[in-house]
């Protein structure tokens, strides 16, 4: 649901990736069963499996983790890393009135603030 991909991602029964904290926040329940928000098919706590190196993980589409600050890159998790580098997106902390800014932003805010 976020698009991050952390180093403790889980496949559903269903073939969804999510992390922890997605995961944790599916709450929609039906008949007791957790329901996966992309499909609506029944989740399985017993059949979430983590996923380490997966070959299908690296080649899934996912969301900068800046994506907060305005970022709309999407791209492959293998080709995430490079982008996340360069990304003009990345937050600063402006340490006159401690508000983060992504860094495409920041150097206008530091005019004014």
């Amino acid at each position: 649901l976020c698009g991050i991909v952390t180093k403790c991602t889980l496949v559903t029964n269903c073939r969804h990736f999510y992390c922890t904290d997605c995961i944790d926040g599916i709450t929609i329940e039906y008949d007791g069963f957790a329901i996966c928000p992309l499909d609506d098919n029944r989740l399985f706590s017993d059949s979430l499996c983590k996923v380490e190196g997966n070959d299908a993980l690296n080649r899934s589409r996912v969301r900068c983790p800046n994506a907060g600050h305005g970022c709309e890159y999407t791209g492959y998790l293998q080709e995430a890393g490079e982008h996340f580098r360069g990304c003009r997106f990345q937050p600063v902390p402006c340490s006159n009135c401690g508000s983060t800014y992504g860094y495409s932003d920041f150097v206008y805010h530091r005019l004014h603030c």
